[in-house]
C-alpha cells in the first residue's frame, strides 16, 4: 500500500498484485514457472489501508530527518545491528536474556524505566511467565538444579544400542529435484554415533557431494548401520522428525523406515528445556551451543571452520552447485562439524549418567 502510494506520484497504476512462490507446487520432470508462482490481486486490501498511508508517510519523513542518536531504540541486543551503540553497558546476565522477554514490550519498558537491566535486580513480585520466573530464580540462587530421579527414570527406559544422530539440510526456494516443494529441506548429510551397552562407541557418517537428489543414498547408507532396535537420540526432535516425514513423502518406498525411526526418537534437549537440569550459566537457553561448554567444557565449536547450521547450508551449496575450488576442504569441514554435533550429545549423555549415578 505504501509503495503504491509513492509510485502513483509518477505512474498510473490500474491494479496491484503480489507474486510469490506457491508452497503447494510440486516439481515434476520440468520446472513450470506458471505453477511455481501465485499472482494475487491486492487492490481491495490496499483500499482498506488507505487511511493509514498518511501516517506511514509522516513516520518515514521523521526517520529521514532524524539525527543518528534519535534512531537508537532497539529492544533486543541479540538482533541489534549496532549493539555497542544501542546497548553500551549491559550487565553480563541482563533482562534481555530472559526467555521470550523481549516479546513483552510493556514489561521490558517497565523495567527499563526503573533502571533495572540485570536479571538479579528484578523484583520477586514482578509479573513473569512460569518459565521466566524459574529462570530468574535459578539465576538468583546461583545453583545448578538436577532432578536426578526424573533423569534416571528417563534413561532407564532407553533401549541399547543408543543412536545419537544429526542431520544437515539445505532448503532451496526453487525445488531442485523431483517431488520437492519450494523450501523443502534437502537432507544432504548425517552423523551417527552408536553407544553400545558395553560402553563402546562407533561413528558412522554420510555426505552427498553430487548434484542429484541425496535421499536414496542418504537412507540406504543409514539403513546399513541403524538396526531395528535401540533408542534414537537427537537434539530438537521436531527437525529430524519432520525431515524423516518429508523423506518418506518424497520417496514413498522409504516411508516405513522413516516412520519407524520417528517412533524411536528421544529428544535429549528436553532434559534442559524441562529444567530437569538447569544451570545459571545456560542463561535460560537449551541450545546445544549453550549447554555443551557448561556440561562438557573440553568440547567446543569455537575453532571449527563451520560452526553452525546456516553456514553448513551455504558451504554445501557452494560445494555442490557452484563447483567451489575448495570443495574438498568444505566436505571435510562439514564432516567435522556434523560429527561434533553427535559426539557432543554422547558426551552430554555420559556426563548426565554419572551425575545421576547410572
Amino acid at each position: 500500500a505504501f509503495q503504491k502510494s509513492i509510485l502513483e506520484k509518477q505512474l498510473k497504476i490500474n491494479n496491484t498484485y503480489i507474486i510469490h512462490l506457491n508452497n503447494k507446487y510440486t516439481l515434476k520432470d520440468e520446472l513450470n514457472l506458471k505453477e511455481l508462482f501465485l499472482t494475487i490481486n491486492v487492490d481491495q486490501k490496499i483500499a482498506e489501508l488507505e487511511n493509514e498511508i498518511p501516517l506511514l508517510k509522516k513516520q518515514a519523513k521523521e526517520i529521514l530527518n532524524a539525527k543518528e542518536e534519535e534512531l537508537v531504540g532497539c529492544d533486543n541486543p541479540s538482533t541489534c545491528p549496532c549493539p555497542e551503540l544501542c546497548f553500551p553497558s549491559l550487565p553480563e546476565y541482563s533482562i534481555y536474556d530472559i526467555n521470550r522477554f523481549t516479546q513483552s514490550k510493556k514489561k521490558l519498558a517497565k523495567l527499563k524505566q526503573q533502571g533495572i537491566f540485570s536479571i538479579y535486580d528484578i523484583p520477586d513480585d514482578f509479573p513473569l511467565s512460569e518459565i521466566q520466573k524459574e529462570q530468574v530464580l535459578i539465576a538468583k540462587n546461583k545453583q545448578t538444579i538436577i532432578d536426578k530421579a526424573a533423569i534416571k527414570e528417563i534413561f532407564t527406559n532407553f533401549e541399547h544400542p543408543l543412536y545419537f544422530i544429526d542431520y544437515e539440510t539445505f532448503n532451496a526456494a526453487i525445488p531442485k529435484y523431483k517431488n520437492y516443494h519450494p523450501y523443502d529441506h534437502i537432507p544432504f548429510q548425517w552423523s551417527l554415533h552408536i553407544l553400545e551397552k558395553d560402553g563402546s562407541i562407533n561413528h558412522h557418517e554420510f555426505i552427498a557431494t553430487k548434484d542429484k537428489d541425496p535421499i536414496p543414498d542418504f537412507i540406504e547408507n543409514l539403513k546399513k548401520v541403524l538396526k531395528n532396535e535401540g533408542t534414537i537420540i537427537v537434539w530438537h526432535q521436531p527437525f529430524e522428525k519432520n525431515i524423516n516425514k518429508k523423506m518418506g513423502e518424497i520417496h514413498p518406498q522409504y516411508q516405513p523406515f522413516c516412520d519407524q525411526m520417528n517412533q524411536r526418537i528421544f529428544d535429549l534437549k528436553t532434559i534442559f528445556s524441562d529444567n530437569l537440569y538447569a544451570d545459571p550459566a545456560f542463561k535460560g537457553s537449551c541450545s546445544i551451543k549453550k549447554v555443551l561448554p557448561i556440561i562438557v567444557p573440553h568440547l567446543s565449536y569455537q575453532e571449527l571452520a563451520i560452526g553452525e547450521g546456516a553456514t553448513a547450508m551455504i558451504k554445501w551449496n557452494e560445494m555442490v552447485f557452484k563447483n567451489s575450488k575448495d570443495a574438498q576442504k568444505i566436505e571435510q569441514d562439514l564432516l567435522t562439524y556434523c560429527k561434533l554435533d553427535t559426539y557432543a550429545m554422547v558426551e552430554i549423555f555420559l556426563t548426565l549418567q554419572k551425575k545421576v549415578n547410572l
